[in-house]
């Protein structure tokens, strides 16, 4: 980000949003840094305070993606960068949006940052993986683990075993994760039920959660569920089974195949870009 580019504010919503020329600097309602984008790389901020590094480059003739984790003693000086420019661009929102944004960004120091790691892992065991389009879904863990663990090629379960929450584990979650959130929850579209296999939770036992979730965290918040399922899942749900989760506000479960072949990855990157589907 170039110092000499004149730096402009705008609010969209309760978040604040900082144009530096090509880049975009995002910030949520409390202050916190949430995302630096810019031709070909981004700087996202995750819950637990990590900073991940993302550069898009051309590999064989594919577009793919590096990912890094800026490390402990880079991060002060990124996020110096970054406040610095946000509380310059203030100048460009009337006064009072001003004010109120100062001294939103003023009380995030670096090391008052480094605090929400804590507090996360007070919440959660690490979240090893979400899709891509539930980056900003609430992740409630009722599960811990994966139910199957021994793909070969999947190793984000590793260090824990499959465990379901009792009803009284659920809720000691549930209060952290509303004191650890506090007012930014409502920023999140939905809840994504971790870990590995929420689905695989017998139906009864799945569709009790649900509602405590929801008696939680309240309609606007868990208005809809999400979760990832195995391929071996739906051999011990019935349809009634299935219209009765379905009912209670579960609406998507993803499953994936992989591959390591460059020529179906190439097929199918074409075939995105030409806008059709990809049906095997």
């Amino acid at each position: 980000m170039s110092p000499m580019t004149r730096l402009l504010s705008k609010v969209r919503g309760n978040r604040l949003m900082v144009l530096q020329g090509p880049w975009i600097l995002r910030f949520d309602q409390t202050g916190r840094f949430l995302l630096a984008s810019g031709p070909g790389r981004a700087v996202r901020r995750g819950l637990d305070d990590r900073l991940v590094r993302t550069r898009t480059l051309p590999v064989r003739g594919l577009l793919g993606r590096r990912y890094e984790i800026l490390e402990a003693d880079e991060k002060p000086a990124f996020y110096r960068r970054v406040y610095n420019a946000a509380l310059s661009s203030l100048a460009s929102l009337p006064r009072d949006e001003a004010r109120v944004w100062q001294d939103r960004l003023v009380r995030w120091t670096p090391e008052a940052l480094t605090t929400d790691r804590e507090d996360f892992d007070d919440v959660y065991l690490p979240i090893s993986i979400l899709p891509p389009d539930q980056y900003h879904a609430l992740v409630v863990q009722i599960t811990h683990g994966c139910s199957y663990n021994r793909c070969l090629f999947c190793d984000f379960y590793r260090d824990r075993r499959f465990h379901v929450k009792t009803p009284e584990e659920l809720d000691r979650h549930l209060e952290r994760l509303r004191a650890f959130m506090g007012r930014r929850i409502e920023e999140r579209s939905g809840i994504f039920l971790g870990d590995g296999n929420a689905f695989v939770v017998p139906t009864a036992r799945l569709i009790g959660m649900l509602e405590q979730i929801r008696r939680t965290l309240g309609d606007n918040v868990a208005g809809e569920f999400y979760t990832f399922m195995d391929t071996f899942t739906l051999e011990h749900k019935s349809p009634q089974g299935l219209r009765r989760i379905y009912d209670h506000g579960l609406r998507t479960v993803y499953t994936g195949l992989e591959t390591g072949a460059d020529r179906l990855r190439a097929f199918c990157a074409n075939r995105e870009r030409r806008g059709r589907r990809f049906t095997p």
